[in-house]
């Protein structure tokens, strides 16, 4: 009976392994600001002005192996700061829509000029 369980269990494990191998790993790195796209960037100095100093950009990315080769998937791009208890966190897609945002006050935007009246 013993060996039926011990048995049951290496075989569990052998499949837990082997999918994941297989299965895509997520991970979060730091990006120089120049490796964040444009429109990532375009849309931060939108919502919320100008970059506070002392922050970070990070990219969450999931790294799969495919015939020998490591492909990296962007999934989000975060701008982070922390200073004295407080939390910048700006989350972006990689095409620059705003998934959340916490630690900065967004923008009001401004009313195109052509529909201000005189």
């Amino acid at each position: 009976m013993k060996k039926v369980i011990l048995a049951g269990f290496a075989f569990v494990l052998a499949m837990g392994l082997a999918i994941a191998a297989n299965s895509p790993l997520r991970e979060t790195i730091k990006v120089p600001v120049e490796q964040v796209p444009v429109s990532v960037r375009n849309a931060f100095e939108k919502d919320f002005g100008t970059a506070p100093d002392g922050g970070y950009w990070t990219a969450l990315v999931e790294k799969e192996s495919s015939n020998g080769r490591t492909i990296v998937t962007p999934i989000n791009y975060s701008f982070v700061k922390k200073a004295k208890g407080n939390k910048i966190e700006v989350k972006y897609t990689p095409t620059g829509a705003l998934e959340s945002f916490s630690g900065l006050e967004k923008l009001t935007p401004v009313a195109d000029a052509a529909a201000v009246p005189n």
